[in-house]
């Protein structure tokens, strides 16, 4: 049996899930990589690069739009709501893989 409906994606049980959001961070957050490991990545010096930063600007990121649609909601009430901090997206940039 495989486990996914989608027959373009190979399953390798020793990699684990692919990082679906690496390409949405390092797009958009502008980060680098610390020493050592897969991942590593820390906000550049003087960065704010949180979700809450985000959706106090006005901006939906690519995690809303996620949450949004996996949610049946609107990306927009996302944002609204993490900029009131009435929701939290957990987001951890060394982690990227998604988690329903």
């Amino acid at each position: 049996m495989v486990p996914t409906t989608r027959p373009e994606y190979a399953v390798d049980l020793k990699q684990g899930l692919p990082p679906l959001r690496r390409h949405w961070i390092l797009e958009r957050d502008g980060r680098r990589a610390r020493g050592g490991g897969r991942w590593g990545l820390k906000a550049k010096p003087g960065r704010t690069v949180t979700q809450m930063h985000y959706a106090r600007k006005g901006i939906v990121t690519q995690e809303m739009e996620f949450v949004g649609l996996a949610r049946a909601g609107s990306p927009e009430h996302v944002r609204s709501e993490v900029a009131r901090g009435r929701a939290i997206i957990p987001n951890n940039v060394n982690h990227p893989n998604p988690s329903r």
